[in-house]
């Protein structure tokens, strides 16, 4: 269903043109929709610029709702890496928002795991870490299944057709965010101490849980204890 599995391993970025390449969105949209179903992706394409533009104004709505909540566990991250890391957790949250205000009935959970593949690669590769692709499905496949239950309404309102998709679909853009902005900023907080996130899957799903049970409460949203 999804193209995946490399073992490549990352050098530094040489330049400040090479941090700004994997903050670049537009880069970020094509790496994740040729992960993606063809039908899906041509879906994404066709209405590109429609989508970009309901995320980015849903995105300004919630965006404060996450501001500070990561600070306990980035305090030794330098200010400069900080800045790489959350250009690209940016471009994968609006991604989320895009794909989550989409047309595509219930495969929001599903199209999140290539997105948040791609922001996975990416922190690594600001680290100059290795990286198996193989391996990272995998842990983002569990990250949207400790919250895949919040979609489940969303998800049913989307096939009834009197709700239509905006309902259903808004509903899930927090979730969505959520799921992708914690994945990524554990994924920096492991990196940055020196842990190789898949060689302890158990350890990745404990901090992302611990921390989605922080943001709930900024987003008023519940997690299953």
């Amino acid at each position: 269903m999804f193209k995946n599995k490399k073992y490549i391993k990352f050098n530094q970025p040489k330049s400040s043109h090479d941090v700004q390449d994997s903050g670049n969105f537009d880069d970020f949209f094509v790496e994740v929709t040729d992960k993606m179903p063809r039908k899906s992706a041509q879906i994404l394409k066709s209405s590109y610029s429609k989508l970009k533009n309901q995320a980015e104004k849903t995105l300004e709505k919630t965006g404060d709702k996450f501001d500070h909540s990561f600070d306990s566990i980035l305090k030794n991250l330098d200010a400069e890496k900080r800045s790489q890391c959350h250009k690209v957790i940016h471009s994968a949250t609006l991604m989320a928002a895009i794909v989550t205000l989409s047309p595509i009935p219930l495969t929001d959970s599903a199209m999140l795991v290539p997105i948040q593949v791609v922001m996975m690669s990416r922190l690594h590769k600001i680290f100059g870490a290795t990286w198996r692709e193989g391996m990272a499905w995998s842990i983002a496949k569990e990250t949207f299944l400790l919250a895949f239950v919040r979609e489940i309404p969303g998800n049913l309102m989307k096939i009834i057709p009197f709700f239509g998709t905006a309902a259903g679909s808004v509903a899930n853009v927090t979730v969505s965010v959520l799921i992708t902005e914690t994945l990524g900023w554990v994924t920096v907080n492991m990196l940055n101490n020196g842990e190789d996130i898949f060689s302890d899957k158990k350890a990745v799903n404990k901090q992302v849980k611990n921390l989605l049970s922080v943001m709930a409460v900024a987003t008023n949203l519940k997690t299953k204890k």
